[in-house]
């Protein structure tokens, strides 16, 4: 079975494929039970690896095609630093939401009164952006809240000493043009945003999937437009923003898109869409939306996530800082390795073979054509647990296999964009993207 758990933030989603155990030729080492043990302090030496590799051979019934380029970053030494979670204090949690709305009037979120679904409605019912299905099944969705809300609502003073000790809270900021700014925090993962414009969405064109949806068409139109701030202004309010939050000398921009606030489906603001994750000489921690994968038919990983990944995501307008998301931040609290050797490279090369046979080789009735087309294969960073040690982990240098994996089933053909993540240091299957209760193994 394979299972796919992406955010966005705090956006999830989550996918089965079936899959029965293969059998590879031979065995190989999939996970070790503790990577650290005897591991030495050596002198540092850049890595060697070739620029790009080609092959192709046949394992257990699958097709793996190296058609690979090998990025190696330059380096100053291949670490291992251990992490602990950051956990924001009530007073620090104030002087966030402070930094963003200095004496700000924060209200708890207030419920719609009738003349704010009406006014909802209205603007659906007569978009061009919204399906005549859609349409429908909004008005059936009103009429039947119409009844239920109020005339009117009062505004509260948002508690934050309330919303802290439950564990989340989200504030509401009356801003002048009669819209909210909000920030929303969750100490049950340490993460918090802030958005000048609460209910409005951030969008980046690689979300759209056009050819689905007939919404998604009508957004992508709306990205030949330019913002009105060019990327290195927009760049440069963002990381002034990351050393106001002490996070610039941690931090570096991982990558630069742009991006539109959607308001009812109608552009609202064009902007810049910035992603930063950590770095540790030279190395950086890659992050994207596509989510984790894990399979059955192989053994669990060796390591998992200790938390929830760490990133700054900061959209930029024209007017500044529109939006600020932080999750899973760390502190460095002890250098455990200053450098240590890592797999040579056709090792890791067998060791991602194998692995490909594990997770990729089916055997069930019906499924022909089993096939891996890898990619890429990138040295990055990966945050994993420590064993036996909460709130703590390891940043350590890892392998990020990107690939495509295919089969026929019953005739009909089947394609996967997938990355799988290996140790640097011996070469096991670990996923730093997701923490070992998500993994799904019974």
């Amino acid at each position: 079975m394979k299972n796919l758990k992406g955010f966005l933030l705090v956006f999830a989603a989550l996918l089965f494929v079936s899959a029965c155990q293969p059998t590879p030729e031979s065995e190989t080492v999939i996970q070790t039970g503790d990577f650290l043990k005897n591991l030495q302090e050596v002198p540092f030496a850049p890595y060697e690896a070739p620029e790009r590799v080609e092959d192709s051979k046949t394992e257990s019934g699958l097709t793996i095609a190296f058609d690979a380029e090998v990025i190696v970053p330059e380096a100053s030494a291949y670490s291992i630093v251990e992490l602990e979670q950051v956990q924001y204090s009530q007073e620090e949690i104030a002087a966030l939401m402070d930094l963003f709305a200095p004496d700000a009037n924060w209200i708890n979120g207030m419920e719609q009164t009738k003349s704010d679904l009406i006014e909802m409605n209205y603007r659906i019912q007569s978009s061009d952006r919204y399906t005549e299905s859609e349409k429908k099944e909004h008005e059936r969705i009103f009429q039947k809240n119409l009844e239920l809300a109020p005339e009117s609502v009062t505004q509260t003073p948002f508690d934050l000493a309330a919303a802290y000790a439950a564990g989340r809270g989200t504030a509401w900021h009356p801003l002048e043009d009669g819209s909210y700014a909000s920030f929303s925090m969750n100490c049950d993962t340490w993460s918090w945003q802030y958005r000048r414009k609460e209910g409005a969405s951030v969008t980046r064109k690689d979300f759209l999937t056009p050819d689905v949806t007939e919404s998604d068409s009508f957004m992508l139109a709306d990205f030949e437009r330019e913002p009105e701030i060019s990327q290195e202004e927009a760049v440069a309010i963002a990381q002034e923003l990351l050393s106001k939050l002490q996070l610039s000398d941690k931090l570096a921009l991982y990558s630069a898109d742009k991006a539109i606030v959607y308001d009812c489906r109608m552009p609202y603001i064009y902007g810049w869409y910035f992603i930063f994750t950590r770095v540790n000489n030279g190395l950086q921690v890659p992050y994207d939306f596509s989510g984790w994968n894990t399979w059955q038919g192989s053994p669990a990983p060796a390591y998992a996530a200790p938390w929830d990944r760490e990133m700054a995501a900061i959209f930029v307008d024209a007017n500044g800082v529109f939006s600020c998301n932080v999750c899973g931040l760390a502190k460095q609290t002890e250098v455990l390795y200053e450098n240590v050797a890592l797999l040579p490279f056709d090792a890791l090369l067998e060791r991602i073979e194998k692995q490909m046979v594990y997770q990729h080789a089916f055997q069930q009735d019906g499924v022909t054509d089993q096939a891996v087309k890898i990619n890429s294969i990138a040295l990055r960073l990966a945050v994993i647990n420590i064993k036996d040690k909460p709130d703590y982990g390891m940043l350590i240098p890892s392998w990020w296999v990107d690939y495509v994996s295919s089969y026929t089933q019953n005739g009909v053909e089947n394609q996967f964009n997938n990355t799988t993540i290996f140790n640097a240091i011996d070469g096991s299957y670990i996923e730093p993207r997701a923490m070992a209760e998500m993994l799904g193994y019974q």
